[in-house]
């Protein structure tokens, strides 16, 4: 299904005292900034309001921010904004289109405090995410950026926040399990409705057995052997005496092709009917080729995107080999060796947890923001992420935020400098 992308923001109050104008492009978009232009904070404030968050909203700066969504010629506007009462903000207000949603700032509060939110606003917060959802798909990765600047002495925090990174890869490595299943459920119904297309083929179809004996018989016995041997491994039925039979139902074919087309050049003696026989088998051979070949196609079309997936990781570390496992997840392997990804190295994490993040969208129309995706990436490494995330999903608006400038690789014209959307009031 087609959805919505971001065309155009406009924030005003941004850090009080600044505005942001920007457009969007439809694929991939780069903003880059100093430290302290805003960045992250714009990005965190993006991500609140399209994802309904309501503890970075009460904690950024703004005013009023209004977000077009464009889809062909199709436009929605959401515009959030804090009401004010007495120089004191009140609520913050959801305005979808012509409909708002007043979110009182006490009731905010008093969840913080107490840990409970009123039914009530509880209520409206899902009409909001009911509303919002049915106009796009956002995936969000903010990876724990601040790890670079704990000091030594703080232990603790330090691990606490490797854990999160840790936490998201394990949550991304479930979600991956679980999408190579369904995938794997959907391969087993290709088979079952091959299994059954094969046992129907046994019946009389009038276009396989009837044989026409007046234009020569040409077959391929190559082709026709290694389509044969294909199709019963896909039954899973194929051994060494299957092997065997299908060479000795070859021979006779070849056998009962030449007889006839014999007769069809010399117009002399009889047809034998044990040459008729295999011919009908041969037309029928080549149905059941022809379904073979059409759910191995299907088969492949189905594990496309994790195939695509693996490819794309070893492109990146090429010293360990990752492995889809049939009853699901992922297996990294070096020098004989299996490991869980939870040893691999920082950088090998942060490079897992966005491939897969744009793997699991599934092809679909997604808004994917990514804050410093470059964070322990080798050099080379950011030059190559951006397409690899495009290839990925290609129908995914790609938003991120960086410090570096090989993020852009070849894509220098998506890049929107902070600086040049950034004005200030008078």
């Amino acid at each position: 299904m087609e959805t919505y992308h971001i065309h155009r923001v406009i924030i005003e109050g941004f850090w009080s005292n600044q505005k942001i104008d920007t457009k969007f492009h439809r694929d991939v978009n780069i903003f880059i900034g100093k430290n302290g232009t805003g960045k992250t904070t714009f990005i965190n404030l993006l991500q609140g309001i399209l994802s309904v968050n309501f503890d970075y909203l009460r904690n950024i700066q703004f005013s009023n921010v209004e977000i077009t969504l464009k889809k062909g010629r199709s436009h929605h506007k959401i515009r959030v904004y804090k009401e004010e009462e007495d120089l004191e903000y009140k609520a913050i207000v959801f305005k979808i289109d012509q409909v708002s949603f007043p979110v009182p700032f006490s009731a905010l509060d008093s969840g913080l405090r107490t840990g409970r939110v009123h039914p009530k606003v509880l209520s409206m917060i899902e009409a909001i995410k009911t509303h919002l959802d049915s106009l796009y798909n956002i995936s969000y990765l903010s990876v724990h950026r601040e790890l670079q600047e704990i000091p030594e002495n703080e232990y603790a925090s330090r691990r606490r926040l490797i854990s999160n990174v840790d936490q998201r890869l394990n949550k991304l490595m479930r979600e991956l399990t679980s999408f190579q299943l369904r995938l794997e459920t959907e391969a087993n119904e290709l088979s079952k409705a091959f299994e059954s297309d094969v046992l129907q083929s046994m019946l009389y179809d009038e276009t396989i057995d009837t044989v026409d004996f007046t234009k020569p018989i040409e077959i391929n016995l190559k082709e026709l052997k290694n389509g044969l041997n294909q199709a019963y491994q896909e039954l899973g039925s194929f051994n060494q005496s299957v092997a065997s039979r299908i060479s000795q139902h070859i021979q006779r074919i070849d056998k009962a092709a030449k007889s006839i087309n014999n007769w069809v050049k010399k117009k002399e003696g009889g047809i034998d009917a044990n040459d008729i026989v295999p011919l009908a088998l041969l037309r029928r051979t080549e149905k059941i080729i022809n379904l073979s070949r059409d759910t191995e196609s299907k088969r492949k079309e189905i594990f496309a995107p994790i195939n695509n997936y693996i490819h794309q990781i070893q492109k990146y570390i090429e010293d360990k080999n990752f492995i889809i496992q049939q009853r699901g997840g992922l297996r990294v392997e070096k020098n004989g060796q299996s490991f869980h990804t939870g040893m691999l190295s920082s950088g090998e994490k942060q490079l897992l947890i966005l491939l897969t993040e744009a793997l699991l969208q599934e092809g679909k129309e997604f808004i994917y923001i990514a804050d410093e995706p470059e964070l322990s990436l080798h050099i080379s490494w950011q030059r190559m992420i951006l397409p690899s995330l495009v290839e990925l999903n290609p129908n995914a608006q790609l938003i991120v935020a960086t410090h570096s400038p090989e993020i852009a690789g070849k894509r220098a014209e998506k890049i929107i400098t902070m600086e040049s959307i950034l004005s200030y009031y008078e």
